[in-house]
């Protein structure tokens, strides 16, 4: 099997739901920026936006409150 770059990679999104399931809001804001950062640095594809991790953090954020509900 061939490395595609093109192709996402489809463990990222399932560890940061996983983290903010079982850990809270806080965990998986954190785990959400930690994944932001470290994916951008195993393979880049372009400039790192800060903004961006923010905004996935927030996502992170969001996704344990509505859990919560």
């Amino acid at each position: 099997m061939k490395y595609n770059p093109e192709k996402p990679t489809v463990w990222v999104p399932i560890l940061r739901n996983v983290s903010v399931f079982l850990f809270g809001l806080m965990f998986g804001l954190i785990t959400s920026a930690l994944m932001d950062l470290i994916g951008f640095i195993l393979r880049p594809s372009g400039a790192y936006l800060p903004l961006m991790a923010v905004i996935v953090a927030s996502g992170g954020f969001i996704r344990g409150g509505l859990w919560l509900l």
